[in-house]
């Protein structure tokens, strides 16, 4: 699908206009692609400072591109994670082998100094499911894997004090296994790590031996072992 080349840069101008007279507060952009609505859409958590170029929702449209301005005509570009002109690549399963899911990519330059910037995200559509967009290779890696869930790409910070974040949320494809998120590791490791002091606990507690001024947890083989012992001791 192409788009006139002038579309950026006619809304950057339309950007600049519309927040010359609004304050700016910091935003979290998330682009969505929900095999549900077979569309990308995008939403913010503050209003008022993303302008929505094409797509963004259109039914059977996998793409969404947006302006983002700082929040007024003398308000610039003072700082970002993203390269000038850059494509972040997302592979369905990894990072250097498989298909290529979605990609962010700019659209024109993120440059200290600029009072907006404008960027599209680019989906496959269904019918290229596990096909995708291109490969993720060791030569042009992917810079993540889609997950499921909302995941970070990027920020942009303005000269006025606010930080823009930068997330997309992707489905994961037919064939692609569900990668538990880090908090579900560490919340099982703490339940292992918990369920073994317990039982530990609770064996000393059940079987104390006294030894040497320690206290000593044993189970019942060695009990049974230990008065055997004793009983050959004593009969001798």
């Amino acid at each position: 699908m192409r788009y006139p080349k002038a579309i950026p840069f006619v809304g950057l101008l339309m950007v600049c206009f519309m927040f010359a007279a609004r304050s700016a507060k910091a935003n979290d952009i998330t682009f969505h692609d929900i095999a549900a609505t077979n569309a990308v859409t995008v939403t913010e958590t503050n209003p008022g400072r993303l302008l929505q170029l094409f797509g963004c929702g259109g039914a059977g449209l996998d793409v969404c591109g947006v302006a983002l301005g700082g929040g007024g005509i003398s308000v610039f570009l003072l700082s970002t994670t993203f390269s000038p002109q850059f494509t972040y690549l997302i592979g369905e399963t990894s990072l250097t082998s498989g298909s290529e899911s979605d990609d962010l990519d700019s659209l024109s330059p993120f440059v200290i100094g600029v009072p907006a910037v404008s960027f599209k995200f680019l989906s496959d559509p269904p019918t290229l499911e596990g096909v995708g967009l291109g490969a993720c290779t060791v030569a042009v890696p992917c810079q993540t894997v889609e997950l499921g869930v909302p995941q970070k790409i990027g920020s942009i910070s303005w000269s006025n004090g606010t930080t823009d974040n930068i997330f997309f949320e992707s489905d994961l494809g037919l064939n692609e296994p569900v990668v538990p998120e880090p908090a579900s590791f560490m919340l099982f490791g703490s339940g292992l790590g918990i369920a073994a002091l317990f039982l530990q606990r609770r064996r000393r507690l059940v079987a104390p031996s006294v030894w040497h001024g320690r206290s000593i947890g044993l189970s019942g083989a060695k009990l049974a072992a230990l008065g055997a012992i004793l009983r050959r001791r004593l009969v001798s």
